[in-house]
């Protein structure tokens, strides 16, 4: 073996599979400004509102109209360098406090995951930990799910994703929506659903088991549901494994779109990931049956 020779990371080589690059070739063209036809429509029931969306990029400037998504986004943003400063000090209560603020005392999604994160020891450590694996070009998953070692939910992707630049939030409605753009890109392929593209989803909060509207499986074409898991270090690995996947997917989008597009100027500004996770976050919503294409 010549001594130059060295192994490729694993984010290299994810990249590189044919329909992986491809994939991520098509969801460029969205984001660079590929227009949905028709319209995308969908809704929300807690508020009751209806959403049509002509591109990610209405979306995203629809999502940012609404007060409290514009007062969250600028939350995230404050307490971004806070975050890492308690954590470099490894103070986990003002790591909780700051959590709170930044979710707001309001949030569901804080107030189901509270007393969970009181009770965890060693947060600044453990979410340290994390964030280098999640950062590494290839990452060992088995770290998570293990007792007294970092977590992986919805909520914990949510707070990486803050101190993360190029990592996107996991949550329901945004990788319903990404699950929908790879369930499109396959039809319009006539191809079945890739291993390498078969991502984990989630059921969503409040919804029952028989709510299938954040579900872009079609056909046999399964998107793992993440949340139905019942062993924790399988679940909890399984979903940073499609948690990095998809943020590797979107952020080699993003790169190809504001290389070879010209309609990628709503991405300017330090964060374009999270504009493309608020636009997906709108459209994810309640998914359109897979006869309504966009393709």
């Amino acid at each position: 073996m010549s001594e130059s020779y060295s192994l490729i990371s694993a984010r290299e080589h994810y990249l590189m599979q044919p329909v992986v690059d491809a994939f991520t070739d098509y969801l460029a063209e969205y984001i660079a400004g590929r227009v949905f036809d028709p319209p995308y429509l969908t809704q929300t029931y807690r508020p009751k509102a209806q959403y049509c969306f002509t591109s990610l990029e209405d979306a995203w400037e629809q999502y940012i109209q609404e007060a409290p998504n514009r007062e969250f986004q600028n939350r995230l943003i404050h307490y971004e360098k806070p975050l890492k400063e308690v954590i470099d000090k490894r103070d986990d209560s003002a790591f909780i406090q700051i959590v709170i603020d930044m979710f707001g005392e309001d949030s569901l999604v804080l107030n189901s995951n509270l007393e969970t994160l009181q009770a965890s020891k060693n947060l600044c450590e453990c979410t340290a930990y994390a964030c280098s694996q999640l950062a590494d070009d290839s990452p060992e998953y088995t770290i998570f799910g293990k007792d007294f070692g970092p977590r992986m939910s919805s909520f914990h992707s949510r707070i990486y994703a803050t101190l993360l630049p190029d990592f996107i939030t996991y949550e329901s409605r945004v990788c319903a929506a990404l699950c929908y753009f790879i369930r499109e890109y396959c039809i319009s392929r006539d191809i079945t659903l890739p291993k390498e593209l078969q991502l984990g989803s989630l059921q969503g909060w409040g919804k029952t088991k028989k709510d299938k509207g954040r579900d872009a499986s079609w056909n046999g074409n399964v998107f793992q549901r993440l949340d139905t898991m019942k062993k924790r270090p399988m679940r909890e690995r399984t979903f940073a494994n499609s948690n990095v996947l998809a943020s590797w997917a979107v952020a080699e989008a993003i790169r190809k779109a504001k290389a070879n597009k010209k309609g990628s100027a709503w991405l300017e500004g330090p964060y374009p990931i999270r504009k493309v996770e608020a636009a997906l976050f709108m459209l994810g919503a309640e998914l359109p049956p897979v006869q309504e294409k966009i393709v």
